[in-house]
């Protein structure tokens, strides 16, 4: 078991994040010692961890993030919602009007496009997932 301060820094999520994720449900400790309120967490929690971190950096929201760690085993229902993830950025950078011109406002878009394809890729098991 992890203290809160270890497991922030094997996860990189602040201590302040753990306990909003903590507060919403989202990454609960697996254990809150009951008299001082210290929170404890598994070896295992670091998987999950790793996961929100990721589906954040892909640009989900925290409910939608939920909702796909809910999920998660369900390979159809992941590709749909990376998918859908997918269609909306594209469709924002349409609307941003992104042109050659601007580029530097479209990196953002095709490395998500890109990590979410892969992502993809991987829940169907046709990849590995990078190290």
């Amino acid at each position: 078991m992890f203290k809160i301060g270890e497991f922030s820094k094997l996860s990189r999520i602040s201590i302040r994040m753990l306990r909003h994720y903590d507060e919403i449900g989202l990454l609960v400790p697996e254990e809150t010692d009951p008299w001082t309120g210290y929170r404890r967490y598994a070896a295992a929690q670091l998987m999950t961890a790793n996961r929100i971190t990721a589906l954040r950096g892909l640009g989900f929201s925290l409910a939608e993030t939920a909702a796909l760690l809910a999920c998660w085993e369900d390979r159809t229902a992941m590709e749909t919602r990376l998918l859908a993830q997918r269609a909306g950025l594209e469709f924002a950078a349409v609307l941003n009007g992104t042109t050659p011109a601007s580029a530097f406002d479209v990196w953002p878009h095709v490395f998500l496009a890109r990590d979410l394809d892969a992502l993809a890729r991987f829940l169907e098991g046709r990849t590995r997932p990078a190290v």
